[in-house]
């Protein structure tokens, strides 16, 4: 599974978080939420956060890890 591109944009994350959030209280279990939920805290540099919501994702759907490692391989080569 791909994951969904977000606005980089700092409004457009936290806009986009709390859609994630909103989905992630809706449907617990709905792992692509988690992983993009995880996309977006790295994005805003929340790291913590972003890996217990990768976690989630992973546990609830294994075949998201290959997507979930991508995601943190490319915070460790381009982040701050």
């Amino acid at each position: 599974m791909a994951l969904i591109l977000l606005d980089e944009n700092r409004d457009g994350l936290e806009e986009a978080l709390s859609h994630l959030k909103r989905a992630i209280m809706l449907r617990p279990g709905f792992a692509p939420a988690h992983a993009q939920a995880a996309r977006a805290l790295l994005l805003m540099g929340r790291d913590r956060e972003a890996e217990v919501e990768a976690r989630e994702a992973v546990r609830l759907e294994p075949d998201l890890l290959p997507d979930v490692e991508r995601l943190f391989g490319q915070k460790k080569t381009t982040g701050p």
